[in-house]
């Protein structure tokens, strides 16, 4: 459930012009405090939401350069089989 919510999150931000960012790590502990949640729930994830900025407003200069490579995906057919494992797609 928590990933079908984050991917809603994420489509009606994107439809409000807005984007979301994934957090992998973060310490529960002080979600839990930072935000008042109750010991009887457990934060499962940590999404930022707000308006891209401009890459230029980037201070570090590695953090920008990574923010302007290109990014590539691999093809779908290296991704997904078809009807078994290993079959491609056409």
């Amino acid at each position: 459930d928590t990933g079908m919510a984050a991917l809603s999150l994420g489509l009606e931000a994107l439809a409000q012009g807005l984007v979301t960012h994934q957090m992998g790590g973060f310490d529960m502990a002080k979600a839990r405090a930072a935000f008042a949640i109750p010991e009887e729930y457990t934060p499962m994830a940590m999404i930022a939401v707000g308006y891209q900025a401009a890459p230029e407003a980037l201070d570090d200069e590695e953090t920008r350069a990574k923010e302007l490579k290109p990014r590539g995906r691999k093809p779908v057919a290296e991704r997904f089989y078809g009807g078994s494992w290993n079959a491609k797609l056409p």
